[in-house]
């Protein structure tokens, strides 16, 4: 709703997200869908879509920071993120006292197997059940 009255109200076409996206990721793809009419919630990155976010920005964290830096910018996305997602929040507090990224990566290598595995369990059952 905040997105239609935009347009009206400063004449643009265009809006800048800026820093709402660190906390909602899927902010661009939810004032979209709220400008056409379609409800927030069915548009924008839900709880499925966020592993591999932090799949993706992981490694980019890894090649601009030194190592010690690593793990702090992780924890500081996944404290954003903890404000609308429990499994950042989840994640958040179980990583909150790692600071060695090779910890961090097999974190995450476990949590993409176990969200995969996941997946397929969900899949088969859909299977099973058609």
């Amino acid at each position: 709703p905040a997105a239609r009255r935009c347009r009206p109200a400063s004449g643009c076409s265009m809006r800048m997200l800026g820093r709402g996206v660190v906390t909602h990721p899927g902010l661009g793809l939810a004032t979209k869908a709220s400008i056409n009419g379609i409800a927030a919630e069915q548009a924008g990155v839900g709880s499925p879509e966020l592993l591999p976010l932090l799949a993706e920005f992981w490694p980019i964290v890894c090649t601009r920071l030194e190592g010690r830096s690593r793990a702090g910018r992780l924890k500081q996305w996944l404290n954003f993120l903890r404000r609308r997602f429990p499994e950042a929040e989840a994640a958040y507090l179980l990583l909150k006292t790692v600071n060695e990224p090779s910890l961090i990566d097999e974190w995450l290598a476990q949590e993409i197997h176990r969200h995969a595995a996941e997946r397929l369990r969900a899949t088969a059952q859909a299977l099973v059940l058609a």
